[in-house]
């Protein structure tokens, strides 16, 4: 299940709750870009878990951690400024964004997951091409050991694209969406199945 909701750009309601929820929410990640703040809640019961964004932000006054939030447009008393903000509730206290747009997207999934308002694609950290030097280890190749290939990753957030077989396991990984595209493809064609799918994977040491 997938459930994105934005309120109409052209609508505003002073005082009017946007989003309420009692789960907790903890700032997950900032993309300087775009200044995009996105805040991912805790997993609910049913297996789903939403992730709050704001986009772009001019002005952040919110804890890092919420324990419950209330999303709401600013009442008339609170309207300061002509720029558009929104006001978020926790924990007794009322802070302040300053965006032009608020929006909630819950989804079925893995909270390690990456955000489908973050998509690893835009704005891709491109690779070192060369041969890592490795050792042979009695085998026909060279293999790299970890420490290596970590060191050659500059110790920045990458992320790889794992081929996904119909069972979900692993049948390959490549560097590239495109390269991990066509190996996909090749896969297909070879054993005559389409099931194969690419995933997006953090590189974590």
């Amino acid at each position: 299940m997938t459930e994105t909701s934005r309120p109409a750009a052209d609508r505003f309601t002073p005082g009017e709750t946007l989003y309420r929820s009692d789960l907790r929410f903890r700032m997950w990640e900032y993309t300087v870009s775009h200044s995009t703040v996105l805040f991912r809640g805790d997993s609910a019961p049913d297996g789903t878990f939403t992730d709050l964004i704001f986009k772009p932000v001019d002005h952040l006054d919110v804890p890092t951690e919420l324990d419950g939030v209330t999303v709401r447009y600013p009442t008339e008393a609170e309207l300061d400024s002509p720029d558009r903000c929104f006001m978020v509730e926790s924990g007794g206290a009322t802070h302040r964004v300053t965006a032009a747009a608020f929006w909630w997207d819950t989804v079925h999934g893995d909270q390690r997951d990456f955000s489908r308002f973050a998509d690893p694609d835009e704005h891709p950290v491109p690779w070192r091409h060369h041969v890592l030097p490795g050792t042979t280890a009695g085998l026909r190749s060279p293999m790299a050991p970890a420490a290596e290939l970590r060191d050659a990753l500059d110790g920045r957030h990458r992320q790889v694209y794992a081929v996904i077989d119909p069972r979900g396991g692993i049948a390959s990984v490549r560097l590239t969406r495109a390269d991990a595209e066509a190996e996909a493809r090749r896969i297909a064609e070879r054993l005559g199945d389409d099931a194969y799918r690419v995933e997006a994977t953090p590189v974590v040491f």
